[in-house]
This record gives C-alpha cells, structure tokens and sequence, in this order.
C-alpha cells in the first residue's frame, strides 16, 4: 500500500471520526471537553488507518480515498 493512499485513508477516516465526535459533543450539550473529542477522533483515525493497513484487503473506503466511486 503506497504512502499517499495511506494518508488519504487516513483523511477519511479521521473526517468521519471528527463528525462522530462532533455528532456525540453537540447531542451531549457540550459536556465534553472539544480539546479531548478532538484528541480522541485524532488517535481514533490513527488507530483505523493502522488496523486498515495491516488487514490489508482493499475496500470500498480505499475506492473513496482514490476517488474511484
């Protein structure tokens, strides 16, 4: 899996990490800390990325990060 598609992945899933927590910090009426939600969807990202590059198998997420839908 090359560098730049790993970073794409890594732009999708920490765009949809950030919308969750952002999703769970609004509907919580802003009882979080945003520093922390933010921190949270950040090694979120980092972690799936991780596990998406070690599993291996191409998905639809790797279509979406290349553009290719």
């Amino acid at each position: 899996m090359p560098g730049r598609h790993l970073v794409k992945v890594f732009i999708v899933y920490l765009i949809v990490t950030a919308a969750l927590a952002g999703w769970i910090d609004y509907s919580s009426y802003e009882t979080f800390n945003p520093v922390w939600t933010a921190a949270a969807a950040l090694v979120a990202a980092i972690i799936l990325t991780l596990i998406h590059w070690y599993n291996g198998k191409r998905n639809r997420l790797d279509d979406l990060a290349d553009g290719d839908l």
